[in-house]
């Protein structure tokens, strides 16, 4: 079995909830050394696609300095983001998901104290949307829900456009029907986030295969 060592100088950990998002850009090429068994080391290329966004800082009660910071890496190298509000504002924020384009940074409320709060990248500034109240007690639920409520609940559109997904049943595990959508729009100049169109999703009536352990219909990805 070979063993690489990576000369990169950065290590990837990719977790769920680490990883936010990979933005696409050419790509670059880098060196690895491989040493199988006890033969020469051998010099392969190494291609990085994108740039990889994690978390390598949050929140904490215990600690006044503490606060969200987040890591670029790309084939380039790396540079690291503190959010610019203070950490009294970050503890009331769940963990965030960056755009497609690698430019916002989207947190969803985690109490009634904040609203959706978007950080731009590029210009440092932020920008926050009280929400409805229906729509704050949906996203700072904290039942025990299903992976695909817990990370499509809210996902991007594209690189300015959030969709906020309403599933069925908040309380059940096996929610994959999605019964409606919102969309959220990010603008620039100055930055701005704005509730949009409200779609309600309908689904035939469709009978039951004889012996499904579970009385719900399997949807793809996008609930076509």
């Amino acid at each position: 079995m070979c063993q690489m060592s990576k000369r990169f100088g950065l290590t990837i950990i990719l977790m769920v909830g680490s990883l936010l998002t990979i933005r696409s850009v050419a790509l670059a090429q880098h060196t690895i050394t491989v040493i199988c068994n006890s033969s020469e080391p051998q010099t392969k290329p190494f291609s990085l696609p994108g740039t990889y966004f994690h978390l390598i800082g949050q929140p904490l009660f215990s600690d006044p300095n503490s606060n969200y910071q987040i890591e670029a890496i790309s084939a380039s190298g790396s540079q690291q983001y503190t959010v610019p509000f203070p950490r009294e504002t970050s503890l009331e924020l769940y963990p965030p998901t960056v755009s497609p384009d690698g430019r916002y940074v989207v947190f969803r409320p985690a109490s009634e104290k904040v609203g959706l709060t978007v950080w731009d990248l590029q210009t440092n500034a932020f920008a926050s949307l009280p929400l409805q109240r229906s729509d704050l007690d949906y996203l700072i639920y904290t039942h025990d829900t299903s992976y695909q409520r817990k990370y499509h609940l809210l996902s991007w559109f594209d690189d300015s456009y959030l969709l906020l997904q309403y599933y069925d049943d908040p309380s059940n595990r096996f929610d994959y029907h999605v019964n409606g959508q919102k969309r959220f729009a990010i603008t620039e100049a100055p930055l701005k986030i704005t509730e949009q169109t409200t779609e309600v999703i309908t689904y035939p009536d469709l009978a039951i295969p004889e012996g499904n352990k579970y009385p719900a219909i399997q949807f793809s990805p996008d609930h076509r």
